[in-house]
């Protein structure tokens, strides 16, 4: 169940920030000079996605690890 609602946090926290960088640099003006580049726009999405991708993909591990630390901590095995 936990992991469930990690993943699910992860894919709403990941899309808003990505959607929000875009949305930022509309009201600066600077996707006018990216609209202008010779890049397509799913390349340009990708390269907003995939650095908030790596961040959340750690979180989610790290998320993980505390986890299973603290419910398998008090279990020792012999």
């Amino acid at each position: 169940m936990v992991p469930g609602l990690l993943v699910l946090v992860l894919t709403m926290i990941g899309g808003f920030t990505t959607a929000l960088n875009i949305v930022k640099e509309k009201e600066i003006g600077t996707i006018e000079q990216i609209n202008v580049t010779p890049i397509k726009k799913w390349q340009f999405i990708l390269g907003k996605l995939i650095p908030f991708w790596v961040i959340g993909m750690i979180v989610f591990t790290l998320g993980l690890i505390v986890i299973n630390v603290r419910i398998y901590a008090g279990n020792t095995f012999c």
